[in-house]
């Protein structure tokens, strides 16, 4: 069979129906302990109850009239129990959630200013009544200008410098606030056995009347908070700058939050901070990294000749700094109609570099055309067209006017609406700081719901370490080096975390990784094995402990002298530290290539060719697919397969799962398949797709002994909601997969997964020894599970002789916070199989086994 013919076989999907759901919370021993002392602990919390609301009196008081009116609305810092759905505040008590926070604090708001619904519950549990169990469940109550909740709604440099803030000086920030109100939605409805189709039908109208009159109801509450927000800040003279929410079409997005940026007075800010019942989130603007720009270390001037790309390849827009477009490496690929500047005060024509010396924006462009390298001779078509999107100045700077995911949704919605949309997007920005991690930026958030909403691949560097920092904070490689922290460790201090917003879920965040050890005598590089972390990439995991880089690729490393403490840098006399790297020529005179910089920058873009090249060989994925095919495809470098648990724990925190191909990901080998589910699949909640591999005797019960690799991925797309800081309620609906064990039968597997499918008593097989699984301590390495992400990958090694006759994977679907039943989300999964003996036939005698599968099912695929 020719190489090129060795296309994803069809994952074949043999069964649908209600998933079966495990797990469930318990209730805390404080909570236990709480119900036998009902008579104490309501006398606590009453008490304290009385105390916030008597101090939020003495602040309204206090406030000079001529003040802009606040909400008659007092806010609480509560502390609950961890393993319940908080949404039993607003049931039992009638608060509003403003936002959920760490270790099981959350803000409320209230309008029952003396305290008549609480008062009821306590009352309850102190009688033993039904309801008072909810009681039991809040442990601890402050006021809302406590310390505990500034603490935890400021940034870390707002709240030390909150005592300093001057009256009259004036502050840029953004804030955060909550627009759920106290509406609930309707619970989900299903159908009755036997229940006659006119009154299902009826029940179905009575549900959606009811959702759409709480939509409207939830938009009017945004509606009016934004009104009313923006009539404070100007009351205090501030200004607003931007507005960007969350809304969506009605049943599929509710509008949970807004963020403003606006410039405000220290007095309005502490004002508004302390009086205003809504905010979640208070933090100034990000600050963009800088370059690691170094001398130059080459006279490189290649005389390639770049040819333009077939009319339908790939599209990658640069969302950057733009584009020298006559580049003579860049020219021919550039579709310079539709590209366009959307910095606020320049001509949307205004789509150049100024970015000086080098530019930066061109540099990422061309990572996309010469992953590899740039030829020096010769002449070749470009793999993909490069699409310019200018946002950054020429100080490689964001509009410090707009919110960057509003910046965001202007590039999208003018890229995907043109007559041929892009598909992928390459954005190598970062903030200069790690990100925050108790809730989900309203950049990282932009990104989520964008790629929901349009079906793309957003490719987000992961942000690098300065190789120098004054600031304590934030220390770079020299600082960490020079504090005893070695390479790789330091890569794993809080302070070397993700950058905003490469924590978003839906993004694919690429870190960098060293192309091998250099050393001149002097200078020694940090990393001393091919594919090793780069000393600058910035490390996961990401929120909630979802891994996060996804992938990683070629992007440089740094190295060190030989004194005491070291230097940092990438010395001339070791040129291959760096990529090579396109060079502009607008601003200065030098080659027009060049390894003078390294970052995530150029390892996010080699990744955007990577999916490109995917794309082309699969024009029928669906973004979600092409992801999962660029996760599936990556690999660790071998060297780290027999690392301790330990050390391999901290690469996938580094380096993800691995560096990317094109080849694996676009088609399989003689020893290798991959099968893929169909384009545009959608689940629900609570929904479980069952798919087959079936898996044929000759492979399994061959005369030859081998070991075959299995690989999964998922990967889908949900809707955020800000408020909350966990994956199971940011997410609208969230996904995860389980297969069959080895040697386990299809209807075994299925019983297990599915709801009224008859009893999974029989034989289940042996576990399949994934690297990561389900729980956090269930895999090879421990203190990381691969279901929280909305990529998932896992592998394992089987013997021949252990492989299923049919190997099934169930993709199951989890209520989020979008209760409407019929909200789902796009997802794809793929599935790999290698003989790790590279002769045996893998690929046709699955390819045989999806043949029978097909017959038996009588559906007809082509393959």
């Amino acid at each position: 069979m020719a190489r090129h013919e060795y296309a994803p076989l069809p994952l074949l999907r043999t069964d649908v129906g209600r998933a079966k759901l495990r797990g469930g919370g318990k209730t805390s021993r404080q909570t236990k302990d709480n119900l036998k002392s009902p008579v104490q602990h309501a006398t606590v919390i009453r008490n304290a109850a009385q105390g916030a609301l008597d101090a939020w009196q003495e602040r309204r008081t206090a406030r000079p009239p001529l003040l802009p009116t606040m909400p008659e609305v007092a806010t609480f810092l509560l502390r609950v129990d961890p393993k319940v759905e908080i949404e039993f505040l607003r049931s039992a008590f009638g608060f509003e959630i403003v936002s959920e926070q760490e270790d099981g604090f959350v803000v409320v708001a209230t309008e029952d200013l003396d305290a008549k619904r609480l008062e009821q519950v306590l009352c309850k549990l102190e009688g033993g009544e039904r309801g008072g169990g909810s009681a039991a469940k809040v442990y601890e109550l402050e006021d809302g200008g406590s310390e505990g909740r500034l603490r935890r709604i400021l940034s870390r440099a707002l709240f030390e410098s909150w005592a300093t803030l001057q009256d009259e000086a004036e502050y840029v920030l953004d804030f955060g606030i909550e627009c759920w109100g106290e509406v609930n939605p309707p619970n989900p409805i299903e159908r009755k056995d036997g229940e006659p189709e006119d009154k299902w039908q009826a029940r179905q109208q009575r549900f959606e009347t009811k959702w759409h009159q709480a939509y409207e109801r939830w938009d009017g509450i945004k509606l009016a908070r934004e009104t009313e927000l923006t009539r404070i800040i100007r009351e205090y003279s501030g200004r607003v700058h931007s507005i960007m929410d969350c809304s969506g079409a009605v049943g599929t997005n509710i509008p949970d939050s807004f963020t403003v940026r606006a410039r405000l007075t220290g007095q309005a800010i502490r004002d508004l901070v302390l009086n205003y019942p809504y905010l979640f989130e208070v933090h100034e603007p990000d600050e963009l990294e800088s370059g690691q720009l170094t001398s130059s270390s080459s006279n490189l001037t290649p005389q390639f000749r770049l040819l333009p790309p077939p009319a339908s390849a790939p599209i990658v827009t640069v969302v950057d700094s733009g584009l020298q477009e006559q580049h003579p490496l860049l020219a021919a690929a550039v579709d310079r109609a539709s590209s366009r500047c959307f910095l606020n005060g320049l001509p949307a024509t205004d789509v150049a570099d100024h970015v000086a010396p080098a530019g930066h924006g061109t540099r990422v462009a061309g990572a996309v055309l010469y992953p590899s390298g740039i030829p020096v001779t010769g002449q070749s078509q470009a793999p993909c067209w490069i699409r310019n999107a200018r946002v950054l100045d020429a100080n490689n700077r964001l509009c410090t006017h707009k919110l960057p995911g509003l910046l965001l949704e202007e590039v999208i919605s003018h890229q995907t609406s043109l007559p041929v949309p892009t598909r992928i997007f390459v954005h190598s920005i970062n903030a200069s700081s790690p990100c925050r991690r108790v809730h989900m930026s309203a950049w990282g958030a932009a990104i989520d719901r964008l790629v929901f909403e349009h079906d793309i691949v957003f490719v987000q560097s992961s942000g690098n370490l300065p190789q120098a920092s004054t600031i304590p904070t934030r220390p770079g490689v020299r600082e960490h080096l020079s504090r005893g922290r070695a390479y790789p460790d330091y890569l794993y201090e809080n302070s070397s975390r993700l950058a905003n917003p490469a924590q978003s879920l839906n993004a694919l965040t690429v870190g960098s990784v060293a192309f091998e050890a250099f050393t001149d005598g002097t200078w020694t590089s940090l990393a001393q094995k091919p594919a090793s972390p780069s000393a600058f990439s910035r490390t996961g995991l990401g929120l909630w402990d979802i891994v996060k880089p996804d992938v990683v690729e070629f992007g440089g490393d740094l190295a060190v002298d030989t004194g005491n403490p070291p230097s940092v840098a990438t010395p001339p006399s070791l040129p291959h530290l760096c990529p090579e790297l396109v060079r502009s020529t607008m601003h200065s005179f030098g080659p027009t290539a060049d390894r003078d910089d390294v970052g995530t920058s150029f390892a996010a873009p080699k990744v955007a060719r990577t999916v490109a090249a995917i794309s082309e060989a699969v024009p029928t994925a669906s973004g979600q697919m092409l992801r999962a095919l660029t996760v599936q495809s990556a690999r660790w470098p071998t060297w780290a397969d027999g690392l301790p648990a330990s050390d391999q724990l901290k690469l996938i925190k580094s380096i993800g799962y691995g560096v990317p191909s094109s080849e694996r990901g676009a088609r399989g080998a003689h020893h290798r398949v991959t099968l893929t589910s169909e384009p545009d699949v959608r689940i629900h909640a609570r929904e479980g797709h069952v798919y087959q591999v079936r898996i044929p005797e000759q492979l399994r019960e061959g005369e030859l002994e081998f070991d075959v690799r299995i690989e999964v991925t998922l990967a889908y797309a949900a809707l955020p909601r800000r408020t909350r800081r966990s994956h199971r309620k940011y997410l609208s609906t969230w996904v995860d997969w389980q297969t069959s064990r080895a040697n386990e039968s299809v209807e075994s597997f299925v019983a297990r997964a599915l709801h009224e499918r008859g009893d999974s008593t029989g034989d289940r097989g042996s576990a399949i020894p994934w690297f990561l699984d389900m729980r956090s301590d269930h895999g090879t390495v421990s203190g990381v599970r691969r279901n929280r992400g909305t990529v998932q990958k896992d592998w394992a090694v089987l013997a021949s002789h252990a492989l299923p006759r049919d190997f099934c994977v169930a993709v199951v679907g989890h209520e989020g916070w979008n209760k409407h039943p019929e909200a789902s989300v796009p997802y794809a999964i793929c599935v790999t199989m290698e003989a790790l003996e590279t002769s045996i036939p893998v690929y046709e005698q699955v390819l045989v086994g999806v043949g029978e599968l097909q017959v038996e099912l009588g559906v007809e695929v082509t393959v």
